[in-house]
């Protein structure tokens, strides 16, 4: 971190405040759709996981993130 070049500014934050009542169900509606998407099942591994490559250089342990991630729609 260059401290000559950095800056930041703190801004307090209170709970105290109401919400606004649209950006409520904007959030609100957000969540709900992240919610469901969190609940899917992308991948599911029925043996051992290993960290050994193979010759491709690959391991169980990689594999099962990268072909959820790569699957998941």
């Amino acid at each position: 971190m260059l401290r000559d070049k950095t800056t930041a500014v703190n801004h307090p934050t209170t709970r105290d405040i109401a919400p606004d009542p649209a950006v409520q169900k904007i959030a609100d509606y957000w969540k709900s759709r992240g919610d469901k998407r969190a609940a899917e099942v992308v991948a599911k591994q029925d043996g051992a996981f290993t960290r050994t490559a193979n010759a491709q250089g690959e391991s169980t342990l990689g594999d099962l993130p990268a072909d959820g991630a790569t699957t998941y729609q």
